[in-house]
């Protein structure tokens, strides 16, 4: 429950990672649904869709839909859907 901190936690990991990676790979991806995680339940609607989308497509592209790692990415937009 302590958003802010896990916040300034993963964004210079996210950062770092698509400064190395790339915006296409699955870790720089995987660092986007935590910090979009954190954005839903800090009320930061519009930044954690955006994340949460780009992780889904990339994820969902490489494991497909139904992987056990994207579903929580889908519930997740779907969590971001119903607190608009």
């Amino acid at each position: 429950r302590r958003f802010p901190e896990a916040v300034a936690t993963i964004e210079p990991v996210l950062n770092a990672r698509r400064k190395v990676l790339g915006r296409t790979h699955w870790a720089t991806a995987e660092a986007e649904a935590w910090l979009g995680v954190a954005y839903i339940e800090m009320g930061r609607l519009d930044e954690a869709q955006a994340l949460l989308q780009s992780a889904y497509r990339v994820l969902a592209g490489v494991r497909g839909p139904d992987d056990r790692y994207v579903v929580p990415i889908a519930e997740a937009l779907d969590r971001v859907r119903a607190a608009r």
